[in-house]
């Protein structure tokens, strides 16, 4: 799998908070990257591409039952 960044502001789970404290909360040995692995319902697994909370937001929260993925190029995102 590539490494792991938000699609919109290029951020590794490690240098978002979010994930950060996620990770503890839910494992101590669990890394932020694990718990985007696990938790994070934007991410492409064939890209590593996932939208953090905060430019998921921004983006107007998109999805639909069957769930979104996040891409490279604008709007940042796509139906499953």
């Amino acid at each position: 799998m590539a490494d792991l960044r938000c699609a919109v502001c290029r951020k590794r789970p490690s240098e978002l908070s979010e994930y950060v404290i996620a990770a503890k909360e839910h494992n101590l040995e669990l890394t932020p990257e694990d718990y985007v692995l696990l938790e994070e319902m934007t991410l492409d697994p064939q890209t590593g591409l996932f939208l953090c909370t905060q430019d998921y937001v921004k983006l107007g929260a998109p999805g639909n039952e069957r769930g979104i993925i996040a891409v490279e190029n604008p709007p940042y995102w796509e139906e499953v």
